[in-house]
């Protein structure tokens, strides 16, 4: 009989405050598509990663965003409890001049979701983490110390939605997309071969604009779209 391989571990997605509160933005994108990212997490297709951080600042927070953790199943989730190296790591980011000593709590989110080695970062805070400038500061950190490199994007974007930052008046649509083949290669390369053309088969494609690719171009396939993966050990 063949072993059973060990079961994959789903997509870890460490989720700071301001997702939370966008749960109830008045716009009408930011507040669904942060939604969605919360009804992934109930279902289980990926998995909700908090720290002692978000559960401090929720303490202030609205009523409606302090009850969302209470409805992603406990299963589905993670809790990062308080860390000396989480304290520790906020503050080479500041000396390093990722953020200002002002914007403490987002190099916290940031050390916490390194530490943690999750998937992503999930946030809506443009100012001190989303713009494109901000997170090679936090890797140069990360690479110095021996840390994974972090990823950090908006909702939309962790869900394979287009989306364009609303408080930027250039978009590096280049850079975005790099990123985001990056991303599905190093997921493709965990897989094997068997598991690879299972999940290009499965995939659903959720961006739009991709979509319309697909439609018009029948005979294009995903791995076509995004290059070709490494075998694991190449």
């Amino acid at each position: 009989m063949s072993p059973v391989p060990p079961e994959r571990q789903t997509y870890r997605v460490y989720v700071d405050t301001s997702v939370f509160a966008a749960c109830e933005d008045k716009k009408f994108r930011i507040r669904e598509s942060s939604r969605r990212l919360f009804e992934r997490f109930r279902t289980g297709d990926m998995t909700l990663v908090l720290s002692a951080a978000v559960a401090d600042e929720l303490d202030s927070a609205t009523e409606a965003a302090r009850a969302l953790p209470g409805t992603v199943p406990r299963e589905h989730t993670e809790f990062l409890e308080p860390s000396a190296a989480a304290e520790d790591l906020a503050d080479r980011y500041i000396d390093a001049g990722a953020v200002d000593a002002a914007a403490r709590s987002a190099a916290l989110h940031v050390a916490f979701a390194t530490l943690a080695d999750v998937d992503t970062l999930a946030s809506w805070d443009y100012r001190h983490l989303l713009k494109f400038r901000h997170r090679p500061r936090f890797n140069a950190v990360n690479r110095e110390l021996g840390h994974p490199q972090i990823e950090m994007y908006e909702p939309p974007a962790i869900l394979g939605e287009n989306f364009r930052d609303p408080n930027s008046k250039g978009f590096d649509c280049v850079g975005f997309m790099r990123e985001q083949r990056d991303r599905i290669s190093r997921k493709l390369n965990a897989m094997t071969p068997e598991e690879r053309v299972d999940w290009l088969r499965n995939v659903e494609i959720t961006d739009p604009i991709l979509r319309r690719v697909m439609k018009r171009s029948p005979r294009v396939k995903l791995n076509e779209l995004i290059g070709p993966t490494q075998e694991p050990g190449e």
